[in-house]
Formats: structure tokens, sequence, C-alpha cells
């Protein structure tokens, strides 16, 4: 790096594999390459393809679902791309595509809070797409962002406009991380893991058609009182939002309140709301702008056995490899608070001793 703190834009770290490149004074020498192991495998943007024992799904970040497979989270963390930029620049805004199979409002709120972790939301270019219920607007929408390529831009490049999607048919996200592969347009299923979860602790399929009366007398439902964690360094507006919406596919579930953990700031709090969850047999959504807060709520959750969605992380990840921009990994990003006279009460001055 440079007195300017210009550094390597990319990092590419792992997965390679060394090759005898010849001999030299009869000692052997080694070249390092880079192996046959794509990113793109392991972060899951516009994949949808199945590994020997693991569905995968198109668009999920796999590592970081309740349960996750180690060998495969490892895979990940070294082929994992890290973004770095010149101190003095900020991030290049590009199109970023929220699709739904409503009113794009949740997708757009996590893609502007994902934002946030890379420059001011008031420069995001966000583009609400609602009402994708076909495989003829799939199809659309995804042309639409490969369109936003360069001219002559190879589909590798990845240069199309990115998509974050909240569609609850299984069928129509697989779909349209199909298409998204095919012409090179990056993509992140940010519903799917919350509905995935959902199937699991209720123990049926989502209900993309309205049930009958006589369907909803026959669904089990949980336990009275049962509720769903939505866990925040912010205000949890966007996890909040993310179980609203995945609720909507279980009719008859039985849950009757969110419980809203905002401004969570400290491991001991993890620690009682993880417990909290435990004794309750409950669900627990959260949205950290930390890796470390995200990754110790990850870990609790899995000993103490509570299903969990981490919907934020695999997000910004998506947002770094596509913007080519480090996130800053603090509550609320950009969006700075306008009271830095409030501040100036919390400084303290001492004499410096003589």
């Amino acid at each position: 790096s440079s007195a300017r703190g210009e550094l390597l834009l990319r990092r590419r770290c792992g997965g390679r594999v060394a090759r005898r490149a010849g001999a030299a004074a009869g000692k052997a020498e080694f070249m390092w390459d880079e192996g046959d192991v794509d990113e793109d495998d392991f972060l899951g943007i516009g994949m949808a393809q199945a590994d020997a024992k693991t569905k995968r799904i198109g668009g999920i970040l796999d590592n970081f679902s309740e349960g996750a497979n180690l060998k495969q989270a490892k895979l990940f963390a070294m082929t994992r791309t890290f973004a770095v930029a010149p101190w003095n620049e900020d991030v290049k805004s590009k199109p970023i595509f929220a699709v739904s199979d409503s009113t794009g409002n949740v997708a757009k709120r996590l893609a502007v809070a994902a934002f946030s972790q890379f420059g001011c939301a008031d420069v995001a270019n966000v583009t609400v797409v609602p009402d994708i219920r076909t495989e003829a607007a799939v199809r659309e929408v995804v042309r639409e962002a490969a369109l936003m390529a360069p001219k002559k831009a190879l589909a590798i490049d990845k240069s199309g406009g990115m998509l974050v999607y909240t569609i609850a048919s299984q069928a129509l996200g697989a779909l349209l991380a199909d298409e998204c592969n095919k012409q090179g347009v990056p993509c992140i299923n940010a519903l799917e893991p919350v509905l995935l979860m959902f199937e699991k602790r209720f123990k049926r399929q989502r209900n993309i058609e309205a049930l009958s009366d006589a369907e909803l007398a026959g669904v089990e439902k949980p336990e009275a009182g049962f509720t769903v964690f939505a866990v925040s360094d912010s205000s949890g507006g966007s996890a909040h939002a993310m179980a609203i919406a995945a609720l909507k596919q279980f009719p008859g579930n039985g849950v009757e309140s969110i419980t809203n953990c905002s401004e969570v700031r400290s491991l001991e709090e993890i620690n009682c709301i993880v417990q909290e969850s435990r004794r309750l047999q409950c669900m627990l959504i959260f949205t950290f702008a930390s890796p470390g807060m995200s990754r110790y709520t990850r870990m609790q959750c899995e000993r103490a056995k509570v299903l969990y969605v981490d919907v934020y992380q695999p997000v910004i990840i998506a947002f770094e490899n596509y913007l080519n921009y480090p996130p800053v990994g603090v509550a609320g990003g950009h969006q700075l608070k306008d009271d830095a006279d409030a501040q100036h009460f919390r400084w303290q001055s001492t004499p410096v001793p003589k």
C-alpha cells in the first residue's frame, strides 16, 4: 500500500493448490495457483444447485443457517473475497433491485439498511419491483438487471444490477436464482432462510394460497404465548418486518407476538435473549452489523439448540462483493445522528502530569 492508503482492491485467500513448477539446483520449487473452487459455490449468490448431501437453494449463504455444515463454512471462509478501498474514496452507488411477490417494502428496507454499512442511505440506488408472481415476471426483472451491465462486459464480471428478493414461492425463488446465474446477475435470497426455519418449527410447508376454515382447523398450533424474537443492534425494524412477512405464509401458526429486542450491544444481553428463547422454545431472527456479534449469537443459538436466522450478514457480504467496498460493521452504519453537541458532554479533559 502507498502513503495514501491505496490498498489492493480485492484479496482472495485459500482454495489454492500447490503445483510443482520445476527445479533449480536440484531443489524443488512450488508455485501457488487458485484452485477450481468457485467462490460463488459457497457465497450462494445466484446459484441454484445441489450437492450429494445437502439440497442447496440459490441465493442463500448456507453457512449462516442453523446447523450449518462446518466443512462448507471453512471453504466459504477460504474463498471469501474481501473488498478494500482507498481511505479517501466513498462507495460508488450501483443499481439494486428490491424484488418481491408483494409490495417490496421489506426487501427495500433490508437493502437500504445493508447499503448504509457502505455509504449514506441517501445515495442508495434501490428500485422496488413488486408483485413478481409468475415465471415471465421473474425472467423480465432479471433481464432488466442484466441490462445494467456495461456494454461488452462478460457475464463473470457480474456488473449488472443486484437483486435482493423476498419471494415466498420456493420454485419462483429458485428460478430467479437460476436466471441470475445464467445472466451474471448477483442476487441474494433474503426471505427463504426465515421461511425454512418456520417450516422446521411449525412442521409443515408454507402456504402460498390461503387455507380454508377446515384446513386452518387442522393446523397444529404452538403452545399459547408463542413469540418470535427479532434482535438487532439498531432498531430491529428489518428483523421484525422479515418475521411478519414470513409468518403470513403460515396461516393459523399460533404466534401471538414479535418480541423486538433493539439496540443490543453486549454479549451479556445476547446470552439473556438466547436463554429466554430456549426457555420459551421460540425462534430468533437477528440483524447485527457487527460480524462478531452475529457470530456470537449463532454460536450461542447452536449451543442452546435454538432455531435462528441471521438475515443481515449474508446480505452485507453479498453487497461487499457487489459494491467492491468494505462495510463499517457498526450499528446504523453511515446513518450518522446529528447530535455532535451532545457528544461533547461526554468528553473529559485531564491535566498532563508534571
